[in-house]
């Protein structure tokens, strides 16, 4: 192993065009999605932390929801439900963003 061999020639990330398609799509939804949940989370703090009300506590257990259920199962269940098209269509929303 030298300071030669050391490259990323040998990743297919970087040969394959469809490839990193995908990688960019992912990462600028992961980048989108961080953003949107940085600022919900702020208002979601404040509401939780100084109001009051039914609608604070349907706040409070909707994000407290979100543990109840293991990601890995959430996921697979999303891949099994969008992945046939909508009923009477051929419209499948599997594999866009």
């Amino acid at each position: 192993m030298t300071a030669e061999t050391l490259t990323l020639k040998n990743y297919v990330l970087f040969q394959q065009v469809s490839l990193r398609n995908a990688f960019v799509t992912s990462l600028w939804l992961t980048l989108a999605t961080v953003g949107f949940l940085m600022l919900a989370a702020v208002f979601l703090g404040y509401f939780l932390t100084w109001r009051r009300g039914p609608l604070v506590r349907l706040l409070h257990f909707g994000s407290e929801a979100a543990y109840t259920l293991p990601g890995i199962t959430l996921g697979v269940a999303m891949i099994l439900l969008f992945l046939r098209p909508f009923p009477g269509t051929q419209i499948s929303i599997y594999g866009t963003p």
